[in-house]
């Protein structure tokens, strides 16, 4: 009767350990890649702004918004390939992602490249190139937007990875010139 007593807390501290490791699994990353939609090269050094969404059919949008560290868009900073990194929050079924703006700013008068347009959304100004995308395509399959910008790039997407397509902002188009 006291062996029988004994191994109650020793399957109690197993069970409790057991369910440490499962909440020490590592979080899901999704990789955003910046590219030039024009040449297909990498826009290095700039940042872009995500935000996340869960399914919601009772809203009429069909979706609320998930917040990330309290914040309902993060800023991330891209490295010198285009490249950066994002923990997906457990309860995001979407995402979104806009043009990031330069550090400490939030004005877009400061942005430093525009999104190219999206095909097939029907969009104002203020709603310009925000499209919900599953978070299950881009961790299966990768994302790419299909977009006004030369479509014939050799521009290919990984699973975990979502290819946002953009070209920089010069002088011309800021400074109320046409293009040349």
């Amino acid at each position: 009767m006291i062996a029988c007593s004994r191994r109650y807390p020793i399957l109690l501290l197993l069970l409790l350990c057991v369910l440490s490791l499962d909440s020490l699994a590592p979080a899901q990353t999704m990789t955003i890649r910046l590219v030039n939609g024009k040449t297909g090269k990498p826009l290095a050094k700039k940042d872009v702004t995500v935000s996340f969404w869960r399914d919601d059919p009772s809203l009429r949008k069909g979706v609320a918004g998930v917040q990330v560290k309290g914040e309902e868009w993060v800023n991330i900073s891209l490295d010198k390939h285009g490249i950066g990194l994002i923990d997906l929050p457990p309860l995001a079924t979407k995402v979104q992602v806009v043009a990031g703006f330069r550090e400490g700013r939030v004005d877009n008068i400061r942005i430093r490249y525009r999104l190219c347009k999206l095909i097939g959304i029907q969009s104002t100004l203020k709603s310009a190139n925000l499209q919900y995308v599953s978070l299950d395509e881009i961790t299966t399959h990768g994302f790419i937007p299909e977009t006004d910008c030369t479509p014939k790039l050799p521009v290919h997407a990984a699973p975990g990875e979502y290819v946002v397509m953009a070209v920089p902002y010069t002088c011309w188009p800021m400074c109320g010139f046409d293009v040349p």
